[in-house]
């Protein structure tokens, strides 16, 4: 059994054409695809400047993608492959603008600026993509350049090169946001003014947390009201006073016991069931869930997605 799988494997590599890598997954999908009935016409048809950019990708470890023709159909390498998430594999073969329409208010002017003959280029630009199912903000530094059939002016597609630094642009930004909320309770003259004033650092910065409250305990910790929210705060999810072991409140409000008795912090799924639906800048969903989290045994809880 194990040599007729051999056996199988090694002819199906035998009839990939000569251009597409063995170790492609993605250049094997190209390959077996039936594009008769695309815009490219067979694949025995394709022009040799898309064959050559496309073998180029194809071997190639870095994120790559073309858009040929005026349709621009989309083919990319399995490192492209990897970026596109849920997308793939039937992004293959797509119009790039359709397939990327959440991010084409940026990607559009440089695809449109590669048409026409001019590369460009972008560091860390800021992507909405929708590739897992729900918009997600991303960054990456990406340059689009012209792709010419051979000794012809005319520019027949756009290639795209692609480096995600989504992890690094946001961890630079959250870890900045957390120097400034240490910083911003320096000198404060009390406890709850201190809460304020991290409110206030947390209020600038709604990409990372759209919102926040803080609550203080009573000293018996059955009790927690609330003293500081950002005002982006949804007024659903902004009760003025809690009762921590009342079950309506764990049920659906803030359930604040578990931080509180556990000293840990705690992640609370599904807020818009809690809750009800609710809108939130600066994005059109609101958030899925929230942390609640034990700041200080004299200062409460604060709530942050």
């Amino acid at each position: 059994m194990a040599n007729d799988s051999a056996s199988r494997d090694e002819a199906a590599v035998a009839e990939l054409p000569g251009w597409v890598p063995s170790s492609s997954r993605t250049g094997k999908l190209i390959a077996q695809r039936d594009w008769s009935g695309s815009v490219l016409g067979p694949i025995e048809g394709w022009s040799r400047a898309l064959i050559q950019t496309l073998r180029t990708c194809l071997e190639s470890r870095f994120p790559f993608l073309i858009a040929w023709g005026p349709e621009r159909v989309q083919l990319y390498n399995d490192a492209f492959a990897a970026l596109c998430g849920d997308k793939h594999p039937a992004a293959l073969g797509q119009d790039m603008q359709q397939c990327w329409k959440s991010a084409w208010s940026v990607l559009g002017p440089h695809f449109e600026r590669a048409a026409s003959g001019e590369g460009t280029y972008v560091e860390d630009g800021r992507l909405y993509l929708d590739r897992m199912g729900a918009p997600e903000e991303t960054f990456a530094t990406f340059s689009f350049s012209p792709l010419r059939e051979l000794d012809q002016p005319r520019v027949a597609g756009v290639l795209v090169t692609v480096l995600e630094t989504t992890a690094k642009v946001l961890g630079e930004r959250r870890a900045h946001l957390l120097r400034e909320v240490v910083a911003a309770g320096v000198g404060a003259g009390s406890a709850r003014a201190a809460l304020a004033a991290s409110i206030r650092v947390l209020d600038e910065a709604p990409r990372d947390v759209p919102f926040a409250l803080i609550y203080a305990l009573d000293p018996r910790g059955h009790e927690a009201e609330l003293v500081a929210s950002t005002p982006s705060t949804p007024p659903p999810c902004r009760a003025p006073r809690l009762e921590l072991r009342d079950q309506r409140t764990i049920a659906a409000s803030w359930p604040l016991a578990d931080p509180v008795t556990t000293n840990r912090y705690r992640v609370l799924d599904e807020l818009t069931r809690r809750f009800g639906a609710f809108e939130c800048e600066p994005y059109p969903e609101p958030p899925l869930r929230a942390l609640l989290l034990r700041i200080a045994a004299e200062l409460g809880s604060v709530l942050i997605k």
